[in-house]
């Protein structure tokens, strides 16, 4: 994944929230930005539609490739002190303040967050799955089941090897091997899961005792 830039801002009369860098009419929070795996947060004044008024300020910093949602919120935090601080300080000096109008037409809601987004589609992508897991971490978590048992995937890498080599949601290791699952296009890895009643731990220490190559998961 590209790394993408992230704004932060001082909307209205204090609030701050995220954005994506594609219009979207609503804050986000961590999860919804890597599930769109675009982003963007702006400053501006006080309208009356939902968040709506003009850009004033906006501060970036790149979203890393395997960073989770919760580790996002993280750094979102004293960027966001940081940009409300710069946006005082305009109106503090007197100076003109630049407003910059936002493109209403390209607005688009962003949906609330839901338990049931975290069941794991593997006719997907890799990269898409990828982003899924990251955005759903720390809440809802991403899930799958195996053995007729919910399997939480807490962490992910996408897979170097070209194509899936396999069924969507096949297991494509072996006991000692990372634990590779195809997906529709490419394959992931599973870097860190949690079997229900279970403690989180190792994709591949859970592979080692599961014997799962070959399975489907889902």
């Amino acid at each position: 994944m590209d790394r993408q830039n992230v704004c932060f801002g001082f909307i209205g009369t204090g609030n701050m929230g995220s954005a994506l860098a594609r219009a979207v009419r609503r804050r986000l929070d961590g999860s919804q930005i890597l599930l769109a795996n675009q982003t963007m947060e702006k400053a501006s004044r006080l309208a009356e539609e939902l968040d709506a008024g003009d850009t004033i300020l906006t501060l970036t910093t790149p979203v890393w490739e395997n960073e989770t949602s919760g580790e996002l919120y993280k750094r979102l935090a004293p960027l966001g002190a940081d940009c409300l601080a710069q946006t005082l300080e305009l109106f503090a000096q007197g100076r003109p303040v630049p407003r910059t109008p936002q493109e209403h037409s390209r607005m688009s809601l962003a949906p609330m967050l839901e338990k049931s987004m975290g069941e794991l589609d593997f006719t997907g992508s890799a990269t898409a799955l990828h982003n899924r897991i990251r955005g759903l971490n720390p809440w809802p978590c991403a899930w799958t089941t195996v053995g007729g048992k919910r399997l939480k995937v807490l962490r992910s890498v996408v897979a170097e090897r070209l194509g899936s080599q396999g069924k969507p949601g096949e297991v494509l290791s072996h006991p000692g091997d990372e634990f590779v699952v195809a997906c529709g296009q490419g394959s992931l890895v599973l870097t860190e899961v949690q079997l229900e009643g279970k403690k989180a731990m190792a994709g591949a220490t859970y592979l080692a005792g599961a014997r799962l190559s070959g399975e489907l998961l889902g």
